[in-house]
């Protein structure tokens, strides 16, 4: 991983502007305005890029052009997942939505990945009556059904 990230000194980021572009990004494209859906993709894609102190023109052209014909929702939440890389958020986006089509690991013995965390032990001893039983990592949890 690069200094930005995993330095000893790296700052702890809940929300990022990049993220927050990102959010409108699918938010606009989702109600139809692909035009502000590609206007904060390409801020998202600039601010991340600045961030890594990797701007260039090479770049921006290649990641951070998009119009309103050619941004999809698949462009928006893979950007989101590299740039949530070390999040679980993420995760999520990826249950939610598909994206990015990502496979389970190697040697992964269920080929699948997991769905949902399991309850913690002292949950499930302490408080059987609210924890549902028989659920495996596999099962969705409501949201995602």
């Amino acid at each position: 991983m690069s200094s930005p990230i995993a330095s000893a000194d790296s700052k702890i980021q809940i929300v990022t502007y990049t993220e927050v572009k990102l959010v409108e990004a699918e938010a606009a494209l989702r109600i139809g305005n692909n035009a502000r859906a590609a206007t904060a993709y390409n801020l998202a894609i600039l601010a991340s890029l600045d961030k890594l102190g990797i701007v260039s023109s090479g770049f921006i052209a290649a990641y951070g052009n998009e119009t309103a014909a050619s941004i999809t929702l698949e462009k928006i939440i893979t950007q989101k997942y590299i740039t949530l890389y070390t999040q679980a958020e993420a995760w999520s986006d990826w249950r939610r939505t598909g994206y990015p089509n990502i496979k389970p690991a190697y040697l992964n013995v269920t080929g699948s990945i997991p769905r949902r965390l399991i309850y913690p032990l002292d949950e499930s001893n302490y408080n059987i009556s609210n924890v549902p039983g028989g659920l495996t990592l596999m099962d969705r949890v409501w949201w995602d059904k």
